[in-house]
């Protein structure tokens, strides 16, 4: 068996001040991937639709309801399809039919009601049937 001196194992051979200023390095670039990860995922025909929102700071994931509502209700032919091949028929279905009545373009609720089959309910229907 090999033994080592202490100051060559572990964190003992980078002084504990590096050793912050590199922890925040590594965060800090791991930050800036992520973001740019995120901005590429996002089509410009999708960022049109979310306007009034930092796109670098929307999550696909956290944001799902935000994005599947905006682009059903005001999104192109291509936004569209990139949803529909970003998240699926299924969950589409499912997310939307929990988007309150208030949040639908009158006209857009129509189609989407046809072809998805929902029936949005009012925000007081969802609290009190869940």
């Amino acid at each position: 068996m090999i033994k080592l001196k202490k100051s060559l194992v572990g964190a003992d051979l980078i002084h504990p001040v590096y050793l912050k200023s590199l922890e925040y390095a590594i965060l800090k670039q791991l930050n800036k991937f992520y973001s740019m990860k995120i901005k590429k995922k996002l089509p410009k025909s999708v960022e049109n639709v979310l306007w009034s929102y930092d796109v670098n700071k929307i999550d696909l994931d956290l944001h799902k309801k935000l994005i599947i509502s905006q682009v059903l209700n005001f999104g192109t032919r291509d936004a569209t399809d990139w949803l529909f091949r970003s998240y699926g028929l299924e969950e589409i279905r499912k997310t939307a039919e929990q988007i309150p009545i208030g949040q639908w373009d009158r006209k857009s609720l129509a189609l989407w009601a046809l072809y998805l089959g929902i029936k949005p309910k009012l925000k007081l229907e969802r609290v009190l049937n869940g």
